[in-house]
């Protein structure tokens, strides 16, 4: 456990248990979750452990047609969730298509809230190269889609400096205020409470005052985390997970983010505005994250005696 991690720790414990667990369901009633297009019939199983309304994000893979992210908003929305699809500058091979998915995801699937993002293909397939420039388009207003959510990246990115990255999200903060867009930001998923954190005051010290969501992995092999961490270009958290993960046992177990959810809920009176709550990425599989959803909102968890972290329920 890093210095971070240890005085976040220090400040849980000096918390009565009554007291962390109910930060602990504070910070968990706004939780998010995402899926890709092909697992959501195999998500809507388990539909029921979810409260109705819960937003489930979409995920856009490249070179997937836009009327696949149309079928999966539909099903979700059809079955009481919040469907928001990620739309991905970089696919659209002009305003005329982003015109015509926006058109089908507002009119078919009655989507009124997406992610933005730029996506990580190297050439563009049109004009767009960032989501700020689809902002610009006029054309989510033009389709009553005005809630919209936006990257951050705690940790460095692959190919992009920190500061560009961070004035992105100030500009895009501008367009919010000037145009009276409801936005706000989800962290790439990182695995250290500490790289979530400074990243969160270091935006607003930029003077971005957006609501801001952690991105946590939800429970899934350490092996698994591992893999997609390298996928996803996570850099310095990556030590968290290698410290669990120094034995073939340990990396077959399930490692799940209890322990970061305790630091993030215990430490969020120093970030103002303090983060949101946490989106969570199912890289374990979408029926494991919600069920651990259900347990952790409902209260189903017993503290750690050290008071470090949790474990859930396994009766769900």
């Amino acid at each position: 456990m890093n210095a971070a991690a240890s005085t976040v720790a220090r400040e849980a414990a000096d918390l009565s248990g009554e007291e962390l667990r109910a930060a602990i369901l504070a910070f968990t009633q706004n939780l998010s979750m995402e899926v890709t297009p092909k697992i959501v019939n195999d998500f809507l199983t388990v539909k029921d452990v979810l409260k109705p309304g819960t937003e489930i994000y979409v995920s856009s893979v490249p070179g997937q047609p836009h009327t696949e992210l149309v079928e999966a908003a539909k099903a979700l929305r059809d079955n009481g969730f919040t469907a928001v699809p990620h739309v991905t500058a970089r696919s659209f091979a002009d305003a005329a298509a982003l015109d015509t998915c926006l058109s089908a995801l507002a009119g078919e699937a009655g989507v009124t809230q997406t992610l933005l993002i730029a996506g990580d293909q190297d050439k563009p397939t049109g004009p767009f190269h960032s989501t700020l420039q689809l902002l610009e388009t006029g054309l989510f207003d033009k389709h009553g889609i005005r809630k919209m959510g936006i990257g951050g990246h705690p940790e460095k990115h692959p190919r992009v400096a920190a500061d560009v990255l961070r004035q992105a999200i100030v500009d895009k903060a501008a367009f919010a205020e000037r145009t009276d867009a409801e936005m706000y930001v989800i962290s790439q998923v990182c695995f250290e409470a500490d790289a979530i954190e400074t990243w969160a005051t270091s935006i607003r010290a930029a003077g971005v005052t957006l609501p801001v969501r952690a991105g946590l992995a939800g429970p899934a092999k350490l092996k698994s985390l591992l893999t997609f961490a390298v996928i996803c270009g996570v850099g310095n958290s990556m030590r968290a997970l290698k410290r669990q993960g120094r034995s073939l046992t340990k990396m077959l177990s399930v490692a799940d983010p209890n322990e970061l959810v305790v630091q993030l809920a215990t430490h969020n009176a120093g970030i103002t505005p303090p983060i949101m709550g946490a989106h969570l990425f199912s890289f374990g599989g979408a029926a494991r994250t919600a069920k651990w959803i259900h347990t952790v909102q409902t209260g189903k968890f017993d503290l750690n005696a050290d008071k470090s972290g949790f474990t859930v329920s396994t009766d769900t």
